[in-house]
């Protein structure tokens, strides 16, 4: 059962305690109704801008997480927390408790924002029919996260991709030993740079061991800058979208983002959502050659930085990020809602451990204050401070997981979420 722990904020008020809706027609209901939302992976920082977003709009907000500090609950905001058991570990259990929460809370909406949708898609049926999860059929998300296939389904959509070789097995490396510096190496399940090997040596080329269980693929390196996105889609219909671009990392993971409006990747997402008619949260990484042109190299099925671009107000519009955001997760229709250009965020704890290391800049040796300075760091807010001060607590939590489960630190924030199509290794609790 899942372990309800409140946070210790009020509940937003109490003509929401008993609100309900239902859904009808597989279509959520309009912007004008305040409902109550559950969002998952509360730890991530995503997840506290998506709850200031939808709390600052009149949304009664819920959050879940397998951690017992997740950065979320230490917001001030009114939220309630659910700790749950780890999807990775007990996905049955998983979905379970997260239905029951939905039923005894009267949830509206479920927003999985990271591979835990994975895990919620595979039990979609097991939703009654007054709570919708925002995410699309298990088997289309299934189908986009691989690496390879993925590649197939963009290609067909119209988008600029580069070659792409899967790997079954240690035969299937013979036709790259002589090549491999020209080649880029990835499980074809995996986030965050996680396993992915550049153009490696032969030393490293032994690193990489696909199998039958665990295929990678074997994908032409692209020379040039590394481009993101964010997009949030009903139906085909791309509601929302935020491009950016990482310049420095924690490992692979982008800690420091520039905004970014580049109308070549926004017409390959529209077709790439349209092609697929696709609902839900929807992530690529894009390569911009010397030449300028957009290669997509793979898709997240979930929330990544971009939502951070979404905390200014649309000055063009006047309308406020609360709403823009609320509107494009809850409104079917309607009209694009794009992020505007010329933003900095940063994870501000990361930065202060990983920003101070030149070779994790990826262009240029960007002194560390500029990037302290230019930027808005999407955790920390005077008007929201604990998120931020509390940050080490929710460190300390994940060096504990990444030592019980023997993986490396910047893997252990996702490790107990992640959804790889197989699971040879036992997960811990923490």
């Amino acid at each position: 059962m899942v372990n309800n722990c409140q946070h210790w904020c009020l509940p937003i008020g109490p003509y929401l305690a008993t609100y309900q809706t239902t859904v009808d027609d597989g279509l959520l209901p309009q912007e004008n109704l305040l409902m109550r939302i559950l969002i998952t992976a509360a730890r991530a920082p995503v997840v506290l801008d998506m709850m200031r977003h939808l709390t600052r709009h009149g949304h009664e907000v819920l959050l879940t997480d397998s951690r017992a500090f997740p950065l979320s609950r230490f917001s001030r905001l009114k939220c309630k927390y659910f700790r749950t058991s780890s999807p990775g570990s007990d996905p049955a259990r998983y979905r379970q408790e997260i239905r029951e929460l939905a039923e005894r809370e009267s949830v509206d909406v479920v927003l999985p924002m990271f591979e835990e949708v994975m895990h919620l898609a595979a039990g979609i049926d097991e939703f009654d029919g007054t709570t919708r999860v925002f995410c699309d059929d298990f088997e289309k998300i299934r189908e986009i996260h691989n690496k390879y296939t993925f590649i197939d389904i963009a290609r067909n959509a119209g988008m600029s991709v580069p070659d792409t070789y899967l790997l079954d097995g240690p035969d299937a490396l013979q036709d790259f030993a002589d090549c491999a510096t020209q080649f880029v190496f990835k499980p074809v399940y995996s986030r965050f740079g996680d396993q992915v090997l550049l153009g490696p040596d032969a030393k490293r080329f032994a690193e990489v061991t696909p199998s039958a269980q665990c295929p990678w693929v074997a994908q032409e390196f692209l020379d040039g800058d590394l481009y993101c996105s964010f997009g949030i889609a009903h139906q085909g219909h791309l509601r929302l979208h935020s491009a950016y671009q990482p310049t420095c990392f924690a490992g692979r993971a982008g800690i420091l983002f520039n905004s970014a409006q580049e109308e070549d990747i926004l017409r390959q997402v529209q077709q790439l959502v349209k092609h697929i008619d696709f609902t839900g949260f929807i992530s690529f990484d894009f390569i911009r050659d010397r030449q300028g042109r957009f290669h997509v190299i793979e898709c997240n099925p979930r929330s990544t930085s971009g939502v951070h671009f979404l905390n200014a107000t649309d000055e063009a519009s006047g309308m406020d990020s609360g709403t823009s955001l609320s509107r494009a997760v809850l409104e079917p229709d309607g009209p694009l809602i794009e992020a505007s250009a010329n933003q900095t965020r940063m994870l501000g704890f990361a930065m202060a451990i990983y920003g101070w290391n030149k070779k994790n800049h990826a262009y240029g040796s960007l002194p560390v204050w500029h990037g302290l300075t230019a930027a808005s760091d999407v955790v920390f807010s005077w008007k929201d401070p604990l998120p931020g001060v509390a940050a080490p607590i929710m460190l300390a939590e994940t060096m504990i997981s990444a030592v019980t489960n023997g993986v490396k630190l910047t893997r252990s924030g996702t490790y107990d979420h992640e959804w790889n199509d197989f699971r040879t290794e036992t997960l811990a609790s923490v």
